[in-house]
């Protein structure tokens, strides 16, 4: 026994060490992204939800998007770190990514594979368009419990209902990040009907009971939740009503082809070390419960990055740890001292991939800046200079650009942050479907989203309205305020225009002046 206490505590050691050299090379590699600047318009979306949320605003009825919820509770964490973006990059810079990466190496118990596979998560995780893969979007979040999950049923000779039921209930919680994270439950379903072909039908019944209830737990929970609030309607018209209609979307296919050349193939040019890693690793003696697990969780994350045909870049972010883990035996294998030219091949590869793409970052992220950043830092220095900003203020933007309220740090004045497709054809990664879609087609003014968003217009009256057609932002030109009259009219006869920055049009509501002056 005081020998066992001593091989846990030497253990134990070893994964605290680890963990720190992981954070450490998370924090170094991520350094270019720790400031408040946005540098995916998703960011701005969470960060505004997750505001709204601790205003006590409930996801979906007073904040309208189609994200799962518990992204908006990871930023709303954060807050309690510090106010703003910044605390949520800490926080996932030192303990999401490091975790992740932590989960990588436990899948081969912290051994050099594990080693391996870490770092190579880490690195090559960094190794891409910034706006993509360093932003706190859902998929970089959803990969914590996510990996873990593979933890749990790393060794044929483990698996056991209750590891499979506390899988399914990580990859139920990774699935309330983001959708795409149910896919790995077939992968994990095939490996461990692998590890026992010659069980009986219930036995495999009983298996797979366990994980699909492990995941309605989680679900059912959420579900649980909303439901007790009220909210549950909205809950399921966003999370899955208004995402069916949201994945198909009419994309074209010269859309569908051009994203995959200029953004899929990039990133299996960087990536290749890793698919070569992979190719090379089954080759070297490992279990057929390994190669079915690890390649069908490759497969499944490459079906879920290709979802509606969008090829946007942080869908990636799943291969990257079952690729990291599938590479690392070759990686293990190869990275022997003395380094063999292979070996001195694939670290040049590597070093020098990352530091193109940390320069271009840096250069396009911290020193030029995003130009949208700079807009809605100036429209929202121009709020803040108005007598009217105060309190009490709040603020609608007409365009798909939540980052004004990010800057602006106005409530909403409307559940709509993001009113894009139903209240406008705008298809969220198919420009030619948005211009072809946009105009002169007759768009439904009447319907129950354009009812929503006019009561909300109408109960809170914002002190501000934002029109970003003019100034072209995310496409919105082609949805001019006078192509939608019950709005224009609105904005119309209640509100005044103060000024235009960048060729955003602030319009500032008329009584509001009168209001500062009898207080």
């Amino acid at each position: 026994m005081p020998h066992l206490t001593f091989v846990q505590r030497r253990l134990s050691s070893r994964t605290v060490a680890l963990f720190g050299l992981y954070a450490a090379v998370s924090t170094l590699t991520r350094l270019i992204v720790t400031s408040n600047i946005i540098v995916n318009v998703d960011e701005s979306s969470y960060m505004v939800g997750a505001w709204e949320l601790l205003r006590g605003h409930l996801p979906y009825a007073g904040f309208a998007d189609n994200k799962p919820p518990l992204i908006y509770v990871y930023y709303a964490l954060a807050q309690f770190l510090g106010h703003g973006l910044w605390s949520v990059r800490l926080m996932t810079s030192v303990v999401t990514v490091p975790l992740t990466a932590l989960a990588a190496s436990a899948f081969y118990r912290h051994d050099r594979r594990g080693i391996a596979a870490a770092i190579a998560y880490l690195v090559f995780s960094a190794s891409y368009d910034a706006g993509e893969m360093l932003a706190v979007n859902c998929e970089l979040v959803m990969m914590l419990p996510l990996a873990w999950s593979t933890v749990l049923i790393r060794d044929e000779d483990e698996l056991s209902r209750r590891r499979m039921l506390q899988a399914g209930i990580l990859v139920g919680l990774a699935s309330l990040v983001k959708y795409q994270a149910v896919l790995w439950l077939p992968a994990i379903i095939a490996a461990s009907v692998a590890a026992r072909p010659r069980r009986d039908a219930n036995a495999f019944a009983r298996m797979v009971a366990c994980i699909g209830g492990g995941l309605l737990i989680s679900v059912a929970a959420t579900v649980s939740v909303f439901a007790a609030a009220g909210g549950i309607e909205a809950f399921f018209y966003w999370n899955v009503t208004h995402n069916i209609g949201y994945v198909l979307n009419p994309t074209t296919t010269s859309d569908a082809l051009e994203r995959g050349v200029g953004q899929l193939l990039p990133f299996l040019g960087v990536t290749c070390v890793l698919w070569l890693g992979l190719v090379r690793s089954y080759s070297l003696h490992q279990s057929r419960y390994w190669k079915i697990l690890v390649g069908g969780l490759i497969a499944t994350s490459l079906a879920a990055s290709m979802i509606g045909l969008r090829f946007f870049p942080h869908y990636f972010v799943q291969l990257y740890v079952p690729l990291a883990i599938g590479a690392a035996p070759w990686l293990a294998a190869t990275f022997v001292w003395p380094l063999s030219r292979p070996a001195m091949a694939i670290a040049v590869y590597t070093l020098t991939v990352f530091g193109a793409f940390t320069t271009s970052n840096t250069l396009r992220f911290v020193v030029s800046r995003p130009s949208l950043n700079m807009t809605s830092q100036r429209v929202a220095a121009r709020l803040r200079s108005d007598a009217c900003y105060g309190n009490d203020a709040s603020m609608f933007v007409w365009g798909s650009a939540p980052i004004f309220y990010y800057h602006a740090e106005l409530p909403l004045a409307s559940r709509f942050f993001f009113p894009e497709f139903p209240l406008v054809p705008l298809y969220a990664g198919n420009r030619r479907s948005t211009e072809q879609h946009a105009r002169p087609i007759v768009r439904d003014r009447r319907g129950r989203h354009w009812r929503w968003l006019m009561a909300d217009l109408r109960q809170n009256l914002p002190t501000y309205i934002l029109d970003t057609a003019p100034a072209r932002v995310k496409m919105w030109e082609y949805f001019p305020l006078h192509d939608y009259p019950q709005l224009e009219r609105f904005v119309r006869r209640r509100y005044e225009p103060i000024e235009s920055v960048d060729g955003v049009q602030i319009y500032r509501r008329r009584n509001c002046g009168e209001l500062i002056a009898r207080r």
